[in-house]
């Protein structure tokens, strides 16, 4: 702030004789004079100086363009081919296309392109004939809450949670679903969940166990925090960071909190308020 003061003060005792004269001549000129334009050049002369000491006006989501927004997710680390770049754009061109087809005006929003990008960067890729699993980015990790393969659901997630977090390795992991009956459920009073899924793993020599909400063939977000919970007890350095695709999906990001922080400048946070993790 001081800096910034004396800046200030040094640019106002440069700029004091040539202001001055500005603002002498941008009054009505004189019986058959015309007007140099010393009004527009004081403004302009006032903006040069705002956006000296205060900068232009900071990027957020809502305003980056695509190369930005690539730029900016650059920097923190994330490798974007850019054949990706150019498929995503591709994809959200042909869905305003087609919404305006559909007599909608929607047009494009500034969460599509950076979330599809994220999406189709942190999917990986799933055999159906195998059910393997394997990542595409080891700095995304993206995913369908509405899971195909359910009761491998937790152990295909803590797959992805490896693929971002170095060093979390887990073994010998297991889930057993438990479904209620009509009976149980009732006693239970649960809006939502149909019975229960027991998680465990092993991780550096550490047994760890949760009982997760069974909704069928939605996953429990309560999985996370967990996840979570388990890289603080194990000393890593940072977490899982959570952010809504904007459909059904999760995207999440590893790193410790100033990261966090520096990825949400960027990504969008869309009912961010309804996480709990």
């Amino acid at each position: 702030m001081l800096k910034r003061m004396a800046v200030l003060l040094a640019v106002m005792i440069w700029l004091a004789p040539p202001l001055n004269a500005l603002c002498e001549n941008s009054g009505t000129p004189e019986d058959g004079q015309t007007q140099t334009g010393s009004g527009t050049n004081l403004e302009g002369a006032l903006d040069w100086l705002k956006n000296l000491l205060f900068g232009q006006k900071r990027k957020t989501p809502e305003n980056m363009t695509h190369q930005e927004t690539v730029a900016a997710l650059r920097s923190l680390g994330i490798e974007i081919p850019d054949e990706t770049v150019r498929e995503t754009e591709k994809a959200v061109a042909d869905m305003v296309s087609y919404w305006k087809t559909a007599g909608s005006d929607r047009g494009e929003q500034y969460w599509d392109f950076v979330l599809l990008l994220l999406s189709r960067l942190g999917e990986g890729e799933y055999d159906f004939d195998t059910g393997v699993w394997t990542p595409t980015s080891s700095q995304v990790y993206a995913f369908d809450t509405e899971v195909y393969d359910i009761e491998h659901m937790y152990t295909l997630f803590l797959k992805g949670v490896s693929s971002i977090v170095p060093g979390f390795e887990c073994t010998d992991v297991t889930e057993h679903i438990t479904v209620w009956t009509a009976e149980e459920a009732a006693r239970i009073g649960s809006l939502s969940a149909e019975g229960t899924t027991d998680v465990a793993f092993t991780l550096n020599g550490h047994r760890y166990e949760r009982q997760l909400d069974f909704m069928g063939d939605w996953f429990s977000e309560e999985a996370i925090t967990w996840v979570n919970e388990v890289l603080a007890r194990e000393g890593f350095s940072g977490k899982l960071h959570m952010f809504f695709d904007g459909g059904q999906g999760l995207i999440l990001f590893y790193g410790d909190d100033a990261y966090g922080e520096e990825l949400r400048k960027v990504v969008p946070r869309l009912f961010e308020e309804f996480f709990q993790y």
